[in-house]
């Protein structure tokens, strides 16, 4: 799954660490995977198609939030 504006973001592979949710299954600490000269991407494996009931070209709402945007929205810091 492409990460739409994140061609240009910094860091390597392990910096950008996101919490995100595929429709209402929460999945804790991934990595955005940068992709050169693209856009960065997560990957929703079958195990977490099989999770939400999904299969290959199904639609699903992602929401994603940086590590640090999520611990303060959901704890304050």
């Amino acid at each position: 799954m492409s990460i739409p504006a994140t061609k240009f973001s910094p860091g390597k592979w392990g910096e950008m660490k996101v919490f995100r949710y595929i429709d209402s299954y929460k999945l804790d600490n991934h990595n955005l995977a940068p992709i050169t000269g693209e856009d960065e991407m997560v990957s929703m494996n079958q195990r977490i198609r099989d999770c939400i009931k999904k299969s290959t070209g199904d639609t699903v709402t992602v929401t994603l939030y940086l590590q640090s945007d999520y611990l303060y929205e959901e704890y304050g810091y």
